[in-house]
């Protein structure tokens, strides 16, 4: 299951998981392979929740862009 971190609250990750009906949920970091931050694009497995740092960079690189394309307009 897919997702994208919202935030970090205390011990906790808000996330936003790929489903049928947009859903948050609350993970605990412990569960990642690492610190996750805003924004990161996420894999949740059974026992450990991968982070996609190059996926994650390149989403926000082209959010980016499409942003800076819409304030030229």
């Amino acid at each position: 299951m897919r997702g994208i971190v919202d935030r970090i609250e205390g011990n906790y990750a808000i996330c936003e998981i790929d489903s049928p009906r947009q859903q948050m949920r609350q993970i605990p970091v412990s569960m990642f392979d690492g610190m996750p931050a805003d924004g990161d694009i996420i894999e949740i497995g059974e026992d450990i929740v991968t982070i996609y740092r190059e996926e994650t960079a390149s989403k926000k690189t082209e959010m980016r862009s499409l942003f800076d394309r819409l304030k030229k307009k």
